[in-house]
């Protein structure tokens, strides 16, 4: 099925999760394909993805999700403290918001969601910055409404995202 909508799909398409574990295998399909491919990976699935470990790519994060991009013409969302954005014409966008709340399993399919949901409607380097950001600006928010760290869940972002978004209307 991978390899399939990377062969095939003529639009944005968002590889997060397991599916990036067939990127590795499918690289030439990649390296033709004609429409916009992002990935999403967090620090432990990028480390697969060039053969290192995450402490390895934490410590050369910057080099690493510059390299992997130029090297494979495709957009990076590279998950963790600071996420990075790294797009194929050497743009890089570097995250300041969110907090540790986010690092729990869920939480990057919630970042995936409103990727695609604004990649629908905005060209695509806008779209992934304003996602990673407002993903993290949701939780900052969470926390300072009173929220817990260690309580903090997936839905509580999805629940959040529209006092988020408000915010940024008026």
């Amino acid at each position: 099925m991978i390899a399939h909508l990377i062969k095939h799909f003529e639009g944005i398409l968002v590889l997060d999760a397991d599916a990036l574990f067939f990127v590795p295998e499918y690289i030439e399909l990649i390296y033709d394909r004609k429409f916009p491919l992002v990935l999403t990976p967090h620090l432990g699935e990028m480390g697969q993805l060039i053969g290192e470990s995450a402490d390895y790519v934490n410590q050369k994060r910057f080099d690493v999700a510059e390299g992997y991009v130029q090297d494979h013409r495709l957009h990076l969302v590279l998950k963790g403290p600071n996420t990075i954005v790294a797009i194929p014409n050497g743009f890089i966008t570097v995250n300041e918001s969110g907090n540790a709340g986010l690092a729990k399993g869920g939480s990057g399919d919630v970042l995936t969601g409103i990727i695609t949901a604004l990649a629908a409607r905005q060209p695509l380097q806008i779209a992934l910055s304003t996602a990673v950001f407002m993903h993290g600006y949701t939780a900052d928010l969470l926390l300072k409404d009173g929220a817990s760290i260690d309580g903090m869940v997936p839905s509580d972002i999805i629940n959040g995202l529209s006092k988020a978004y408000k915010l940024f209307e008026a």
